[in-house]
């Protein structure tokens, strides 16, 4: 338990570097700490966790930055999935992360997924 905690913080401080990395415009730099906190997220089944949403989430913008679409809706999807699963979406953080979805969708021509994603966003939003 006490080693799952330890990874478990490890690989949040792997992923915040790899965000003021991603922050600073070195994304290479910035998405090799992201992978690695991801990897251990995966390794110590801890992606049931709102830490889980949230390094899915990361993972989801670095793709998106390096211009892979694909990559960053499929991670975008599996946070809402983890936050639905575990009862967290009705959160600032899982409207924000409702909103980038959306976003997403819209660009990608998926306007109709989009729309209903920005509806769920707005009634999350009333429900806070």
């Amino acid at each position: 338990e006490t080693s799952t905690l330890n990874q478990q913080q490890g690989a949040n401080l792997l992923k915040q570097m790899g965000h003021i990395y991603n922050e600073l415009g070195k994304t290479d730099k910035g998405e090799k700490y992201i992978m690695n906190a991801f990897k251990i997220f995966e390794e110590n089944d801890l992606m049931g966790t709102s830490d889980g949403a949230n390094i899915n989430f990361a993972v989801g913008s670095i793709k998106l930055k390096k211009g892979d679409k694909n990559s960053a809706l499929k991670h975008y999807q599996r946070v809402v999935e983890i936050r639905d699963k575990i009862q967290t979406i009705r959160s600032p953080q899982g409207a924000s992360q409702l909103d980038s979805l959306a976003k997403l969708l819209r660009e990608m021509g998926k306007d109709d997924e989009a729309l209903k994603t920005e509806d769920r966003a707005t009634q999350v939003r009333g429900t806070l």
